[in-house]
C-alpha cells in the first residue's frame, strides 16, 4: 500500500519495516526519531499555518489568553522537588518537546510532550522525580498548561496522576495522537495538516473509511459459494478487498486503544482478532454420512450458504493463573457481519459485547453474557468510520452485559464480581 509523503520521509530516518527487538539500538533510535519527527511537523505547521495549529491547541487546553502563539522547539528546565533533602537535594535537567508562548508577552502558556513508542520515565535512585511529575511541577511553577500527546494509552498510574492534578485546577490534557489528529480531518485546505492526517492514517492511528461494496464482495468470497459470485478479474479488486478488511481491523484497533483507558486498570492494549463462522447446508448426503460415521468432512464450496465474520477486541479484567487453574475474566466487543447472497449486496451488521471466563464458557444457557445492537445497512460505512459513535455504543453494550452477568448469579468468584463492578463504575465516570 502506497505511503503518504510524511511516512516516506520518516522512513529515511529509520526503516519502518525493519524487524528488531524492542531493546535494540535500532528500535530505540526509531522511537526517538518518531517523536522528533512529529515535533518537527508541529513546528512547521505552527510556522506556516498558525491558525490551524492554534485551533488544535485551544481545543485541548481551555482558558488560554487571546492572541497569537510563538512555538519554541524544546524547553529545557530544572526540576528540584520542594521536599528534596540529603542526597536527593539535587537538580535534574528535563527537556519538553515544545513550548507554546504568547506572541505579545512571551509568557509560557503550554508545554507539549510527545510520546510515540516510549513512555514517561520513572524516577531513578539519583533523580529527584518521575518525568511526568517533574513536568507537572514545572507547569505549576510557571502557571502554564501541559499537553501530552501519545501514540498509545498511558499507564493507569500516570492517568490517575493526570486526573488528580486536573481536579486541582492545573490545565493538563492527555490525548492519543490519533484523537488529536482527527481535528485535521476538516483541514483539507491546510497542506501540512492534511499531510500529517495522512501520516497518522498510514500509522494506523486514524479511523479509515470503509467501502461497503468492497467489504461485501470480500466477505462474500469468504463465506458463500464460489459459483455465481462473479470472477475477480481485476487485481485492484483483490487488493482493494483485502486492503478494505485491513482498514476494518485498523479501525477496531483505534477504537479499542481509545477505550482501553476505561476498560482496564493497566496500559495493556487489547488483542485484536477476527473469526469466520460459515453457514452450511445440512441436506448434503456426504455430510450426513460423515457425521454419522464421526469422520472429518471437507466442506465443499457448494455446501456454503453464507456466514458471519467477527472482528473484535479482547481485554482482560482479571487474571490469576498462579495456581494453574485458569482463573481469568475477559470482555470482548466488536463487529459481527452476516453475509448471504442477495441482490442488494447488503451486510447485516451487529455491534456486540460479551463476558467470558472458564466457568461461564461451560454453561449451556449463556444468553445473559452476550448482548448486541443492530446497525442498519445504509449506515454501515458511516458507523465503521465513526470512532466516537462506535465507542459510545460499545461502552453502553459492555455496561449492559456486565450488569446482566452480575444479576445472573452465575459468578461465584468474588474477584470477578469486583472486576465487573469496577468496570461499570469506570464506564459511568
Amino acid at each position: 500500500m502506497e505511503k503518504g509523503l510524511l511516512s516516506t520521509i520518516q522512513s529515511w530516518y529509520v526503516d519502518d519495516e525493519l524487524s528488531v527487538d524492542a531493546d535494540s539500538p535500532q528500535e530505540k533510535l526509531r522511537s526517538r526519531n518518531s517523536g522528533r519527527f512529529i515535533q518537527l511537523v508541529f513546528l512547521e505547521l505552527a510556522k506556516r499555518e498558525p491558525k490551524t495549529f492554534e485551533k488544535m491547541i485551544r481545543g485541548r487546553i481551555s482558558g488560554l489568553p487571546l492572541g497569537s502563539f510563538v512555538v519554541q522547539k524544546e524547553y529545557r528546565f530544572e526540576c528540584t522537588p520542594s521536599n528534596s533533602r540529603s542526597r536527593l537535594n539535587r537538580t535534574d535537567q528535563r527537556l519538553a518537546d515544545l513550548a507554546i508562548l504568547s506572541k505579545g508577552s512571551n509568557e509560557l502558556l503550554v508545554l507539549v510532550e510527545i510520546k510515540y513508542d516510549d513512555t514517561f520515565l520513572k524516577q531513578k535512585v539519583n533523580q529527584s522525580a518521575d518525568q511526568l511529575k517533574s513536568y507537572i511541577l514545572e507547569c505549576k511553577k510557571q502557571r502554564c498548561g501541559l499537553l501530552i500527546l501519545s501514540k498509545d494509552i498511558l499507564s493507569y498510574k500516570d492517568e490517575e496522576i493526570i486526573k488528580n492534578e486536573r481536579s486541582t485546577g492545573l490545565k493538563i490534557s492527555n490525548s492519543l495522537l490519533g484523537e488529536f489528529g482527527e481535528q485535521f480531518k476538516n483541514s483539507a485546505e491546510s497542506t501540512i495538516a492534511d499531510l500529517f492526517y495522512d501520516f497518522l492514517k498510514d500509522k494506523g492511528l486514524i479511523m479509515q473509511k470503509i467501502d461497503k461494496d468492497l467489504l461485501y464482495k470480500f466477505f462474500h468470497r469468504l463465506v458463500n459459494p464460489w459459483s455465481g459470485a462473479g470472477k475477480i478479474q481485476a487485481l485492484s479488486f483483490a487488493q482493494g478487498g483485502a486492503g478494505n478488511f485491513q482498514h476494518l481491523l485498523n479501525n477496531m484497533s483505534v477504537i479499542s486503544s481509545s477505550m482501553a483507558r476505561v476498560l482496564t486498570s493497566s496500559n495493556r492494549k487489547p488483542n485484536i482478532d477476527f473469526s469466520i463462522t460459515p453457514t452450511i447446508k445440512t441436506n448434503s448426503k456426504k455430510l450426513r454420512d460423515a457425521v454419522e460415521a464421526k469422520e472429518n468432512y471437507d466442506v465443499l464450496h457448494q455446501d456454503r450458504v453464507g456466514g458471519s465474520v467477527w472482528v473484535f477486541a479482547t481485554s482482560t479484567l482479571y487474571n490469576n493463573n498462579d495456581n494453574g487453574g485458569g482463573n481469568w475474566l475477559n470482555i470482548q466487543y466488536g463487529y459481527c457481519f452476516t453475509v448471504t447472497a442477495n441482490s442488494a449486496k447488503d451486510i447485516d451488521l451487529y455491534l456486540y459485547a460479551q463476558v467470558s471466563s472458564k466457568a461461564l464458557n461451560m454453561l449451556e444457557e449463556d444468553d445473559f453474557r452476550f448482548t448486541s445492537l443492530e446497525v442498519k445497512s445504509k449506515n454501515l460505512s458511516e458507523q465503521l468510520a465513526n470512532r466516537e459513535s462506535t465507542e459510545s455504543k460499545f461502552l453502553a453494550l459492555l455496561e449492559t452485559v456486565a450488569s446482566e452477568v452480575i444479576k445472573s448469579d452465575q459468578l461465584s468468584d468474588k474477584n470477578h464480581i469486583k472486576a465487573l463492578n469496577e468496570l461499570i463504575e469506570r464506564i459511568n465516570n
